[in-house]
């Protein structure tokens, strides 16, 4: 540790800890988003959607 390292400043571990914890979120929502899209394309994720419109159908039907 440097004569200039003695002390921390709190102000800047503050910050760089703000900007990781930014950087860390962007990270998870753009692996999220990939994670959904892959979701999305997926034949379950089509066959879900379908029988939720079946049954919303059917509801509608009934009233």
């Amino acid at each position: 540790m440097s004569e200039y390292q003695m002390h921390r400043d709190p102000v800047f571990d503050a910050v760089a800890r703000r900007e990781a914890n930014e950087r860390r979120r962007q990270d998870w929502l753009a692996k999220q988003a990939a994670n959904d899209a892959i979701w999305r394309a997926s034949p379950e994720y089509r066959q879900m959607r379908r029988r939720k419109v079946q049954q919303a159908m059917r509801k509608v039907s009934v009233l």
